[in-house]
């Protein structure tokens, strides 16, 4: 039978010291490796507590652009200057009183709208924000490319949804980025149409052209309340939308209406 050196009984005692030193390097990894675990309790807590955070803030801002046209104008006034300052922090308050905010004055007060903000009661929307117009809607301008009312909406496809929801008793046209601008231009400044509606990106490009006569003009609509399917709204989200509004008040008798 063969003995291992572990297994021989040599009657000797051995000392073993069970005190040997350990390294600062060695002290350190064994620290290193014991905080592990706590550091990634706290990393997974602080991520979740960001998460949130903003789903709060998400839920927030949604609440906010679905009732943002409801509210007073004073209200809607200040959130737009808001806005102006977050989409151009460099500008002076001059620059952006000049070129994007708008005065709560030229803001019409729909809070007496008891009514939801859907296709079913645009026209009749419409017809409430235009009582005061020189003309009825159904009376289509005596000039060319001279509306009544402009409505401002984010895309080709809400625009042609308020189109249709338009009665046929009102001339209306629908103008959208898609299209040639060329042939818009052309189209808009040999028409008579009561109401314009447009993407913030076309009509702004027809403000360039001065293809827009706005001596009639009475009513900017901004189509606020619709939501695309990424929860934006053309006012929030769309730069566009401001400047437009700014363009058409400055250089007319008009009014903004939030829809």
């Amino acid at each position: 039978m063969n003995t291992g050196a572990d297994d021989l009984d040599d009657g000797l005692e051995y000392a073993v010291d069970s005190d040997v030193p350990v390294s600062e390097d060695e002290t350190q990894q064994v620290q290193q490796i014991n905080q592990v675990k706590p550091d990634n309790d706290k990393r997974k807590k602080r991520k979740a507590q960001m998460a949130e955070k903003k789903r709060k803030r998400m839920e927030t801002e949604l609440t906010v652009k679905k009732s943002l046209a409801k509210l007073h104008p004073d209200i809607i006034a200040d959130y737009i200057a808001r806005k102006a300052r977050i989409w151009h922090p460099k500008l002076s308050h001059v620059e952006l009183d000049d070129a994007y905010l708008i005065s709560s004055q030229r803001i019409l007060d729909t809070t007496a709208w008891d009514k939801t903000r859907t296709l079913d009661t645009f026209a009749g929307f419409l017809r409430m924000t235009t009582a005061a117009a020189p003309a009825d809607l159904t009376v289509a301008s005596e000039l060319k490319s001279a509306p009544y009312v402009v409505v401002i909406s984010i895309s080709a496809i809400r625009v042609c949804d308020l189109r249709r929801a338009v009665p046929k008793s009102i001339t209306a046209i629908k103008l959208i980025a898609k299209n040639n601008l060329a042939k818009d231009t052309s189209f808009l400044q040999s028409a008579t149409p009561a109401v314009l509606l447009c993407t913030p990106e076309r009509l702004k490009s027809l403000l360039d052209k001065d293809a827009l006569n706005l001596t009639n003009l009475t009513t900017v609509v901004i189509d606020c309340s619709f939501l695309d399917p990424k929860s934006r709204s053309v006012l929030d989200d769309v730069p566009d939308t401001v400047t437009v509004a700014k363009r058409l008040v400055s250089s007319s008798a008009a009014h903004v209406a939030l829809f």
